[in-house]
């Protein structure tokens, strides 16, 4: 008996019993789905945010900082995902010099949620700081498609990065030397007691 998939069981005994019959050499397979997936994931993610459970990197700029997860920062942005791979610190702290704390926040939140409501004054900062960190979504990174006119957020005004603003031209990504990162506390003590 299925729920009106095709191959999909309707019960969790069903499911079992399908897994035992592959094991077993059937040919006959079955699907089993997470339907909610990707909602679960983005709100577990959001929460690890929140919670600053198991942070393993600080990005600070502006007096401010964010503890964050290198995994998800390096899943949505080649820029992280090449600097954590070049320095592979246990809990390094990036500080990105030429970034202000509101785009800093924001750009943070919307790796996290995916999503994130801004003003219209506060678009053009943002897509810069977006582009130069390569962060997937909201900038044209490797011949991704960058977000449409159909991306809109809970029904308000949605906006296409690929309209820039001719006023704000984009800056170069942040170059080695207008940032610094440091190794974290536990790291340093290692090196002090060396």
């Amino acid at each position: 008996k299925t729920d009106g998939e095709v191959g999909r069981p309707s019960t969790r005994e069903e499911a079992a019993v399908g897994i035992m019959q592959h094991c077993m050499g059937s040919p006959q397979q079955f699907c089993l789905r997470w339907n909610n997936y990707q909602s679960n994931l983005t709100n577990v993610f959001d929460q690890l945010l929140q919670s600053e459970s198991f942070v393993d990197v600080t990005l600070a700029c502006d007096g401010h900082s964010v503890k964050a997860h290198k995994m998800v920062l390096s899943a949505c942005s080649p820029y992280f995902q090449s600097l954590f791979f070049d320095n592979p610190c246990q809990h390094p702290i990036v500080i990105l010099r030429d970034i202000k704390w509101p785009e800093l926040k924001a750009v943070v939140e919307f790796m996290y949620k995916g999503e994130i409501n801004v003003s219209q004054e506060q678009i053009g900062p943002l897509l810069k700081v977006a582009e130069s960190l390569k962060i997937r979504g909201l900038a044209d990174v490797n011949g991704e498609p960058e977000p449409g006119p159909g991306a809109a957020c809970d029904g308000k005004k949605s906006w296409d990065s690929r309209q820039g603003d001719p006023g704000l031209p984009l800056p170069p990504p942040p170059h080695p030397d207008d940032m610094e990162i440091k190794p974290g506390i536990a790291e340093m003590i290692r090196e002090e007691e060396r």
